[in-house]
This record gives structure tokens, C-alpha cells and sequence, in this order.
């Protein structure tokens, strides 16, 4: 069973390391492969302004790893992806082994609001996510009209990654928080939704600012361990046989030493295959160049504009 997990940087991985940890123990045949989809030299998808170019990117990384890896399952642990999943040809061409956590997200966003309808949400996301307005959508397609505040974070998702300390993680959790609540009444009960898998590593942070800018009544929500059980329960209906778990971890180019550091403390005593394959990560150059046999309709990218 080839299981392909896949985001634009590295907030998967606090998707993915639960998943390898829970697959090992139930002693599982699986080969797992994480891929950075971010694009090289680009600065991240957040950084395309073309919404059209982002999806050329997306669709040949897409391509290639069907290409290289043939999986029989794909998850895209990031909400960013997951945004323009639906628009990238080889995700209509293979819905049925592909996932990507917005639809997760929203149908656990749809859950809470459902016991608790009175609350406000806050989300906190990338530029892309918040400029989609996916999950707004999907709740009021759902029956709730209740105040949606969206709260683009732009670079909190890079400072997560590097910022071990947290000290300018906190800081500009702070300044977005200040931008998103402006005049809001201190005693609004809000669930502050984490749409970005990066978010996760520091889930308590954002409950620790907003106390202490006065809003006691805040719920975090963060999604990646909903993602999580739902690649389980996908999984569990898949494997058929015992054995070994692999773990891969391949990127287009070569991390920063600083990136792997903080990541893989993060993830320390959650997976110890899933740091070692972080550490010992596979550079393929070939993921936005190699396309020979993307046969999606979509425009590929020459060298000069990957």
C-alpha cells in the first residue's frame, strides 16, 4: 500500500507523523511518502500572484508523483493545496484516491458549529485560503449564517518552521489577532479556526494570545488531528497485509538546515521514522520539470518559469 501525503512545505508532517506512528503499531505494509510540493525559487504558492499558474504548478506536481509513485492513496495536508485541488485536472481524474483537509476541516468546523450555533469564527489562514473564502462558503452552504472573520496570516506559516523559540511567532500571532478582533466585544464567544497545517505545531499559543488580549472565551480548533483519523479510517479499508512501514521524504529542493531543526523538534516523541526521513530527505528536481506524461490539459511548466 503506497500512501502519498502531500503539502507546500511542511506543516503535513504534523499530519503525517501520527499517521506513520499509528501505522507502525497496528503493524501495517505501507509505504508512506511525504512530498513538498512548494515550488523552487518561488518563495511558496503563497507568493504566485497568477491564481492560473498556481494551479499549473500544482497540477504537474500532481502528474509527476502519479507518474513516479503510482500511490493508491493521496492526502493533501494543506489547505492552501487543498483550495486548488478541485480546479487541477488530475484531481477530477482521480477523486476517488485523493483527499485534501479542507473538505475535513469544514466538515469538522460543520460539527462544532452544530452543537454550539451562537459562537463567531475566527479563521486564521493563509493568503490563498482566506482569499478562496472556501470555508465560509461551505458553512453558510451548511445552514449557518453566523459572522465569519477571516484573518489572512501572511509568513506566519515560514516563521513557524524556523522560529523555535516562538518569541516572533507570538508577535505576529498578536498583530493578527489585533487585526481580526478590532472593536469585537471582549465577551463574544469565538472558535478560533487554525486553517493552515503549520498552525498546529503551536496550537497553544493562539489560545495564550488571545487571553491575553481578553477574550477568555475562545475554542482553538485545529484540524490536523481530524486529518489524521480520517487517512486511518481511509487506510484501514486499503491494507490488506502485515508487515513494515517506510517512510519517505522527498522535496524539490534542499531545506534549510534551520527548517529541519525546528520541524524535527516538533515532531520529536511523535515519530521518530518520520524525523529520521526528514533528515535524511530525497531532493528530486524533476517534480515541476518532468511531465512528459501529464496528459491533463493543463500547460506545462518550462525550466525558466519553475
Amino acid at each position: 500500500m503506497k500512501i502519498v501525503i502531500a503539502d507546500s512545505g511542511f506543516g503535513g508532517l504534523s499530519v503525517c507523523a501520527p499517521v506513520v506512528e499509528e501505522l507502525v503499531r497496528q503493524n501495517s505494509l505501507a509505504d508512506v511518502i511525504y512530498i513538498n510540493m512548494a515550488p523552487p525559487a518561488t518563495g511558496g504558492f503563497n507568493t504566485i500572484s497568477d491564481h492560473e499558474r498556481k494551479v499549473v504548478f500544482f497540477n504537474n506536481a500532481l502528474c509527476w508523483m502519479h507518474k513516479r509513485y503510482d500511490p493508491d492513496y493521496v492526502f493533501i495536508a494543506c489547505n492552501t493545496l487543498s483550495v486548488l485541488l478541485p480546479e487541477t485536472p488530475w484531481a477530477k481524474k482521480y477523486a476517488t484516491k485523493i483527499e485534501g483537509i479542507v473538505s475535513v476541516g469544514s466538515d469538522f468546523l460543520i460539527q462544532a458549529l452544530t452543537g454550539d450555533p451562537d459562537r463567531e469564527v475566527i479563521l486564521l489562514a493563509t493568503p490563498t485560503t482566506v482569499s478562496a473564502q472556501i470555508y465560509p462558503s461551505r458553512i453558510r452552504n451548511a445552514g449557518f449564517q453566523q459572522k465569519i472573520h477571516s484573518q489572512p496570516c501572511p509568513e506566519l506559516a515560514t516563521t513557524i518552521s524556523n522560529d523555535s523559540e516562538g518569541k516572533k511567532i507570538s508577535a505576529m500571532i498578536h498583530q493578527f489577532a489585533q487585526e481580526v478582533l478590532g472593536n469585537m466585544d471582549k465577551s463574544t464567544r469565538l472558535i478560533i479556526f487554525l486553517g493552515c497545517t503549520h498552525y498546529g505545531y503551536r496550537e497553544g499559543l493562539f489560545e495564550q494570545v488571545f487571553h491575553e488580549l481578553g477574550y477568555p472565551h475562545v475554542s482553538i480548533m485545529n484540524p490536523n488531528p481530524v486529518a489524521v483519523q480520517s487517512i486511518l479510517s481511509r487506510v484501514s479499508r486499503l491494507a490488506s497485509c502485515s508487515g513494515s512501514v517506510t517512510v519517505a521524504f522527498v522535496t524539490g529542493y534542499a531545506p534549510p538546515e534551520n527548517e529541519i531543526r525546528t520541524i524535527s523538534g516538533y515532531l520529536a516523541g511523535v515519530s521518530g521514522k518520520t524525523v529520521e526521513a526528514l533528515k535524511n530527505y530525497q531532493l528530486n528536481g524533476d517534480i515541476f520539470h518532468d511531465q512528459e506524461e501529464c496528459d491533463s490539459g493543463v500547460p506545462k511548466l518550462d525550466s525558466e518559469s519553475a
